[in-house]
């Protein structure tokens, strides 16, 4: 696929914070009780948690292939 492709899918390795709240200086509070989940429900029209998106190339698993031509790279975490 694409960077850009890539760019609009989930990261297998992000990980997010149910539950997230600051206190007034902005600093984010995680209480002893909250878990870190990789997936949540969510359908094609809504949009993902910011930190949950692909980076592509700028990611250390991503891995590059020439395809007829036309370069093409996907995740190396899921092998080819």
């Amino acid at each position: 696929m694409t960077e850009e492709e890539a760019k609009t899918k989930w990261c297998p390795m992000a990980r997010l914070v149910a539950g997230q709240e600051t206190d007034e200086y902005g600093v984010t509070l995680v209480p002893d009780n909250q878990v870190s989940f990789n997936r949540m429900a969510y359908t094609k029209e809504t949009k993902l948690p910011a930190g949950a998106y692909c980076v592509a190339s700028d990611c250390m698993m991503w891995r590059w292939y020439n395809d007829g031509g036309r370069d093409q790279g996907y995740c190396g975490l899921g092998g080819k």
